[in-house]
């Protein structure tokens, strides 16, 4: 009988001491996801609240000096960069690569044979518009980045 009530009384202390290690990490695993959120500057946390009040999912990236918030409207990828102060600096959203001008899509018919566009953006840099198109060989990328005329700027290979 002694034996037992030992065996029982070990069982207890390894489960409370297991339940305290849970608790433990659990609360880790809280406070290290509200430093991540605290780390934001209210700045800019205000600038994107009054922005997009509504979004709740964005996954926020630091970039010294730039704080970058991605997050989705009505299933479209967007992206918006942030200095410390909140101002915007620059703003991403994903469009559908129909909507891209047609000088744009000659431009890749022609240079990138056996290219496939697979995604497109719309980007605002202070105020000036441009468009992204990510193209896709294989395992290759590249994208390339037109202005508000759809004339080629640059070439950016990962």
């Amino acid at each position: 009988m002694r034996g037992n009530l030992r065996l029982i009384q070990f069982n207890l202390t390894m489960m409370k001491t297991l339940l305290g290690l849970l608790l433990l990490v659990l609360t880790t695993s809280m406070v290290k996801a509200q430093g991540a959120l605290a780390s934001i500057p209210t700045p800019v946390m205000q600038s994107f609240t009054a922005l997009y009040p509504t979004v709740k999912d964005v996954a926020w990236n630091y970039n010294e000096p730039i704080y970058e918030a991605r997050f989705k409207v009505r299933n479209k990828g967007m992206m918006l960069l942030f200095d410390e102060s909140g101002s915007v600096s620059e703003i991403k959203n994903e469009i559908p690569i129909v909507d891209l001008p047609a000088t744009v899509t000659d431009y890749v018919e022609n240079n990138y044979r056996g290219w496939q566009l697979v995604k497109a953006l719309h980007v605002i840099v202070n105020d000036e518009p441009y468009h992204e198109a990510y193209l896709q060989k294989g395992t290759e990328e590249i994208t390339l980045v037109f202005d508000r005329n759809a004339f080629l700027l640059v070439t950016v290979f990962p």
